[in-house]
Formats: structure tokens, C-alpha cells, sequence
């Protein structure tokens, strides 16, 4: 089994990288995931799962804070190899970027799902995502997208 993990920030609070970056500011992924050696002169794939999301923001990337809203997930694989069986999904969602969380419900199963996300938050807020999956090979990946939209 092996483990990889990837941070991004991009820029500092009042610095002019962070104006440009109002959404998705700092990502954590870490992927958990198992991998034979190729053979000798040949390239493998690593299937490090992905994870795509639709959340139903306007053109500003935002969404209403009295509302609850659908929150569609996807868990995927690197293309070049079979999708994920038997994923299991789970989101938490945020909104003080990160310091509590609390878990969506999930309607669905298998690699697409939908988390429905509870009114939270305060205009101008924002809605921080942590999403874990793992499919039945045991390879898995734990997201958080600090700042993943705002709120109006």
C-alpha cells in the first residue's frame, strides 16, 4: 500500500494571488492506493482515484446561504484505466473554512453520488468540502477544498 499526499495553497489573505483566487484557495488530497512494479521497460498507470464535483453555483461561484443545495460527486479514475467498484463516498462540508465540520447526506451509491448540503453559513460566507472514497481494490483518496464556493 502506498500513500501520496498533495497540498496547495495559492497566496496569502490580502495578497493579490489570493483576490485573483477567491474559490478553491487550498486543496489537501492524499491518496491511498496499492501498485505492482511494471515490467521492465513498460509504464503503469497508478489508479489514484479522482474526484469531480458539480456544485449548482451562479456565474460568481456562488450559492444561496438560506438554502439547502444538491452537491453532485464523482469518483473516478486516471483515463486509461477501469472505473472504481464499489466506491463508497462520504462529504463533509464547512462554512469557517475548515475549523468544524459536518457530514451531507448522501442519496446514491457506486461512483456517482449526490450530498445534499444544509443551509449554513451567512452571505458572504464560504462552503469548504472534505470528501473520502474508496472503492473495493482499497484504493482511496481524502480531499478538502477549503473556500470550494461562496455563499450569498
Amino acid at each position: 500500500m502506498y500513500k501520496l499526499a498533495l497540498s496547495v495553497r495559492r497566496g496569502e489573505p490580502g495578497t493579490e494571488i489570493r483576490d485573483e483566487w477567491l474559490w478553491g484557495s487550498a486543496t489537501e488530497t492524499v491518496w491511498e492506493f496499492r501498485s505492482d512494479r511494471p515490467l521492465p521497460g513498460t509504464r503503469a498507470l497508478l489508479p489514484l482515484l479522482q474526484l469531480d464535483y458539480a456544485p449548482p453555483t451562479d456565474l460568481c461561484g456562488t450559492v444561496s446561504a438560506g438554502h439547502p443545495h444538491r452537491l453532485p460527486v464523482t469518483v473516478r479514475q486516471q483515463p486509461g484505466l477501469p472505473a472504481p467498484r464499489g466506491a463508497r463516498i462520504t462529504v463533509d462540508v464547512s462554512f469557517d473554512e475548515g475549523l468544524s465540520w459536518r457530514a451531507a447526506r448522501i442519496n446514491g451509491t457506486g461512483r456517482e453520488v449526490v450530498a445534499t448540503i444544509a443551509a449554513g453559513g451567512a452571505p458572504g460566507g464560504t462552503v469548504s468540502l472534505r470528501v473520502r472514497a474508496r472503492d473495493t481494490a482499497g484504493n482511496a483518496i481524502e480531499q478538502t477544498v477549503l473556500r470550494a464556493y461562496g455563499l450569498r
